[in-house]
């Protein structure tokens, strides 16, 4: 047992208002998006959306996990063995960009007017 199991890292870097990278010691944990009284968070073992009333101390959050997806199997035609893929459910990266690009797009026509 190592001298500084109980140290945590923890860093969020802003990449553009309502933009928030959330990283950990073990790499980028999740993206938030969002800011003070309603936040939408992507992170690698699904999201979460809080609301709240800024300065009240009352918010609202609800998690939902990703979908565990059916772990692929092949038949070895030689020996009659299953196999099984070893996947690991990752975050969506695919949607972090789709938002990603949403949020730019609503800030730069807001900064245009």
């Amino acid at each position: 047992m190592g001298c500084c199991v109980g140290f945590r890292f923890r860093k969020g870097v802003s990449l553009l208002p309502g933009v928030r990278l959330n990283i950990t010691k073990r790499g980028i944990n999740s993206v938030s998006l969002g800011g003070k009284g309603i936040s939408y968070n992507i992170g690698k073992k699904g999201t979460r959306a809080t609301g709240g009333l800024p300065g009240s101390g009352l918010s609202y959050s609800e998690y939902s996990a990703y979908d565990e997806k059916k772990v692929p199997q092949t038949i070895d035609p030689e020996t009659g063995e299953i196999h099984e893929a070893t996947t690991k459910p990752g975050i969506p990266w695919s949607i972090v960009a789709v938002i990603a690009l949403v949020v730019l797009g609503v800030y730069f026509l807001r900064s245009g007017q």
